[in-house]
């Protein structure tokens, strides 16, 4: 597999503000070498280990974490219900599942097993004018669809700015793959990679997309490869 391919489905998984907060204030990943951002820049930033390509050849199935949520320390509002949290990271992690068609989804490590770790980090929040008639009954979580969970939680809290960041390794040998930031542009900046939960789903939406396309790419012949190019989150914004 050459090694533009396996940037696609190392992970596709921002930082916000207008200050120089720096993605490694989370800590979710071990190293942010070559990942940090500088005040006012958003996009994309990519790290893809050395022998990556050979390393991920014989996988053939995919683990995906739910995604670990940071609210920042300076977000206007710092409030989510438990329920809405797990609905949120749930829904995401489910907007990469359902596009995959080349592995098979598992929960249970191997050699054959890419194992991706996923968050949102630096989440800044803002809260919407109150309206009792929001209201979220308890229990809902165990009945309703997921999509209705989101859709309540965008009801009452804005997302203004958030970074998502990941990595990928073989869940059998541990081997490391790489690691994605993206930095998000708060709304104000009205760039193609602004924040909103819309645009977050749509975005873990087209991470799925692209990783199976270029998984698709590695299994058939060049005449019939796809444009893989469907995310544009790589690029810088």
């Amino acid at each position: 597999m050459k090694l533009k391919y396996l940037a696609g489905f190392i992970i596709s998984v921002g930082l916000l503000g207008s200050t120089a907060i720096q993605a490694e204030d989370s800590g979710f990943l071990p190293s942010y070498e070559g990942l940090t951002f500088a005040p006012g820049e958003y996009g994309g930033k990519t790290i893809v280990a050395p022998g990556a390509a050979e390393k991920a050849a014989n996988i053939t199935k995919i683990m995906i974490d739910q995604p670990e949520i940071f609210i920042a320390d300076d977000s206007k509002y710092k409030g989510m219900k438990p329920d809405d949290a797990r609905a949120l990271a749930e829904a995401l992690r489910e907007s990469i599942i359902q596009n995959m068609t080349v592995l098979t989804v598992v929960e249970e490590p191997g050699p054959d097993v890419l194992y991706m770790r996923l968050a949102i980090s630096d989440v800044h929040l803002k809260k919407k004018k109150r309206n009792l008639l929001q209201f979220t009954p308890v229990g809902l979580a165990l009945t309703a669809a997921k999509s209705l969970l989101v859709s309540d939680l965008t009801k009452k809290i804005d997302l203004v700015g958030a970074t998502i960041e990941g990595e990928s390794m073989n869940a059998g040998t541990g081997d490391y793959f790489g690691s994605l930031v993206i930095r998000l542009s708060p709304p104000k900046e009205k760039k193609s990679n602004e924040a909103s939960w819309e645009a977050m789903l749509s975005r873990f939406d087209s991470m799925g997309k692209q990783m199976d396309c270029r998984f698709r790419n590695r299994i058939v012949p060049k005449s019939k490869q796809e444009n893989c190019k469907i995310l544009d989150s790589y690029k810088e914004q």
